[in-house]
């Protein structure tokens, strides 16, 4: 019963997320902006050799801590370890999945089944295009309004695609018209063979989008965008 309430909730909120069919703009530009930042700290050097060697050493640590690589599993899990990091104050309620009963869930990220390729599009703003080059994908979606918090997270099957998952994610969603508030911010990063996309509210995603980068110290920014900038009456 109560896997039932949940999957009544979910379809309802992926119901009013309605995303309208807006106009593709003919040169959809990709700005991306790889606003990846890497922390090194230069040690001072000073004339005592103990002194440089223990800087070097220091030096070394960093690189290491930067290159450090996390495992993912899949993207339930990716997602699932992002929204854990949220202190109890700042969560929301949300729900995780698709339309299908067996992948709704709450207050979690759940199975999103790449075979509904309207939904994924409708949803989570991937062309269906891009849904051939997936094998995996999960979702996180704010209970009361989509548009105001949706993430999801896409396994791309072959590494050599990722890029194009990124640009088709990008312009599917910031070219078109929205319904029930328009999201104020889109971001997409990379991890790996992952594609992890955001939008919705600057308060929303800017959380999200410190405890991604604290999770996963390898996440590559792909997109950074204010979604209003790009709508057309």
């Amino acid at each position: 019963m109560k896997k039932k309430i949940v999957y009544m909730l979910l379809a309802l909120t992926l119901t009013l997320t309605v995303v309208g069919c807006g106009k593709k703009k003919e040169n959809g530009s990709s700005d991306n902006n790889t606003n990846q930042t890497q922390d090194q700290t230069d040690a001072d050097s000073t004339d005592n050799d103990d002194t440089d060697a223990d800087a070097d050493k220091d030096q070394t640590d960093d690189k290491t801590d930067a290159d450090q690589t996390v495992d993912v599993e899949n993207p339930i899990d990716l997602l699932n370890a992002v929204w854990s990091q949220y202190a109890e104050e700042d969560r929301f309620a949300t729900a995780g999945g698709d339309f299908n009963e067996e992948n709704a869930v709450m207050d979690e990220a759940g199975r999103f089944g790449l075979e509904d390729a309207e939904a994924m599009d409708s949803v989570l703003g991937i062309p269906a295009d891009c849904v051939e080059l997936l094998d995996d994908a999960a979702s996180l979606v704010h209970m009361m309004n989509a548009n105001t918090f949706t993430a999801g997270a896409f396994h791309v099957t072959d590494a050599a695609n990722v890029d194009q998952v990124v640009e088709g994610l990008q312009q599917n969603i910031m070219d078109r018209h929205w319904m029930c508030g328009m999201p104020e911010k889109l971001f997409i990063y990379k991890i790996d063979q992952y594609v992890v996309s955001f939008f919705g509210h600057d308060s929303t995603t800017s959380v999200f989008k410190g405890h991604l980068e604290a999770t996963y110290p390898g996440a590559v920014l792909a997109f950074e965008g204010n979604i209003g900038d790009t709508f057309e009456e």
